[in-house]
């Protein structure tokens, strides 16, 4: 009966998520599924493991098939969360080989830090198997630990389901493209990375018209406008170019370049597509939703050891965006913990025999 109500628990996860897929992705809640639908298959898996015991009626080869191939996805489904947190240190170590220890360059060695030190030297201080202040603080740091890792999850899951489109004419009318972070060594490239897939959405949709932002100053001229003639050098009339070049950030540059586009007749609002770096797609939808504009995301492809730390930048920006609800859940949290923690200690201790 397990294995059964866990189907249609995953069957309910499906549709809702499809649902959600299909009014309104630009949400974290598209990730948590994601999230969700993890464990819930990984404790199916686990049933279906239960069924075929080792010492039983099945032949042992299938036995080993089922034991093998259910032990590989459920390490494939738990390495996750773990690779989020400690794969950040092998990749900023590549990064800072290829483009010297900046700041930037640095964040995935200190997530992964982070959380090597909860794992490995924290267990070592000692003092949390009874009712001391060692095993609160230990549970606290528990609790904002898992947070964020789960947090980062359901951010990363969000951001690629964001980022996943099928092939062909979605009737875009305009493809309006970010603007990048000057302080990169590697601008040119970032910035003609966006341009190449802006400009394979523009193939795909005939008749759309591409917008570039972006005031900061590139080689004498504004970003946006460096994106601009990079199109044009690629064949992109004049006249389908806008060129925003006014504001800087993507709220700033969303909100700038959507006063531009104009409805079709009969549309209550124009149709377009977005295009930054991967790493950062997920931040300007979130900001297009919360400005009622609607509109899907579309990720320039980078280099993968860029990516992972670029995009611990763009987590720890949601953080800061959206730090007074987090601050709030983490408080409630230990709080529930600790509060556990007391009563159990206190149940413990009045149901031992003197």
């Amino acid at each position: 009966m397990a294995i059964i109500a866990k189907i249609v628990l995953l069957i309910v996860i499906l549709l809702i998520f499809a649902l959600v897929m299909k009014v309104e992705p630009r949400t974290l809640f598209s990730g948590a599924l994601v999230a969700v639908f993890g464990l819930v298959l990984f404790s199916f898996i686990q049933d279906v493991i239960n069924l075929v015991p080792p010492h039983g009626s099945v032949p042992e080869p299938i036995v080993v098939i089922v034991h093998l191939i259910g032990r590989l996805l459920q390490l494939v489904i738990a390495a996750g969360p773990f690779a989020l947190a400690l794969l950040p240190i092998f990749m900023g170590v590549m990064l800072i080989k290829k483009e010297g220890a900046k700041i930037k360059n640095i964040a995935g060695i200190f997530f992964g830090c982070i959380a090597l030190i909860y794992v490995v030297v924290l267990p070592l201080i000692g003092g949390f198997k009874t009712n001391t202040p060692g095993l609160y603080i230990y549970v606290a740091v528990t609790v904002v630990m898992v947070y964020f890792i789960m947090l980062k999850t359901v951010f990363t899951a969000s951001s690629i389901v964001n980022q996943i489109h099928r092939k062909g004419s979605k009737n875009y009318q305009y493809i309006l493209v970010l603007g990048t972070d000057l302080e990169e060594s590697r601008i040119e490239i970032l910035l003609e990375k966006k341009v190449n897939e802006a400009l394979e959405l523009y193939k795909e949709n005939p008749g759309a018209r591409l917008i570039f932002t972006g005031a900061d100053d590139f080689e004498g001229m504004s970003e946006g406008r460096a994106m601009a003639e990079m199109a044009k050098a690629q064949g992109v009339p004049v006249t389908d170019i806008i060129i925003e070049e006014e504001t800087k950030g993507a709220e700033a540059n969303i909100k700038a370049a959507y006063t531009f586009m104009i409805p079709e007749e009969g549309q209550k609002r124009p149709r377009f597509a977005l295009v930054s770096g991967a790493h950062h797609v997920l931040r300007p939808l979130i900001i297009a939703r919360i400005n009622r504009i609607k509109c899907k995301g579309y990720g320039a492809k980078e280099s993968f050891h860029y990516r992972m730390n670029a995009f611990i930048i763009e987590y720890m920006s949601y953080l800061k965006r959206t730090k007074k609800r987090h601050i709030f859940a983490l408080s409630l949290v230990i709080v529930l913990a600790a509060t556990l923690i007391t009563l159990l200690f206190h149940y413990i201790g009045t149901n031992t025999p003197q």
